[in-house]
C-alpha cells in the first residue's frame, strides 16, 4: 500500500463555513464529491493562525476508504503564494469536508 501524505492541520473546513454563512459560502454536495474520480479537480484552501488563507485547485491521483473515513490525495495545481511548502505538483491529502469546489475532467 502506498503511504500518502497526512492531511494538514489548517485545512479550511468547507463543511463548517457553510453552516456558518449559507448565503455566501456554498460548497457541492456530498453526492457530487462522491462521484469525484482520478484526474478530476478539487478546490481545497489553507488558513494561516492571524492571517489570510488561500484557496487552489487540487488534481486527484488517489482516493482511499478506510471504514467509514475517505481520504483524497492530490498534486497541487498552481505554486501557492501564501504556502511555498506546497509547490506546484506537490502531494496533499485532504477528507470531503474539506472540498470547497469540484471540476470533473471529463
Amino acid at each position: 500500500m502506498t503511504n500518502y501524505p497526512k492531511p494538514p492541520h489548517n485545512l479550511i473546513d468547507g463543511i463548517a463555513r457553510a453552516k456558518a454563512s449559507p448565503d455566501r459560502f456554498q460548497i457541492p454536495s456530498p453526492l457530487l464529491i462522491n462521484e469525484m474520480g482520478i484526474g478530476d479537480y478539487m478546490k481545497i484552501g489553507l488558513t494561516q493562525p492571524d492571517g489570510p488563507g488561500e484557496r487552489f485547485w487540487v488534481r486527484l491521483t488517489a482516493i482511499v476508504r478506510e471504514g467509514p473515513v475517505k481520504t483524497f490525495t492530490g498534486t497541487v495545481a498552481n505554486d501557492l503564494t501564501l504556502f511555498p511548502e506546497y509547490p506546484d505538483g506537490a502531494l496533499i491529502s485532504f477528507h470531503p469536508r474539506h472540498v470547497l469546489d469540484v471540476l470533473q475532467d471529463r
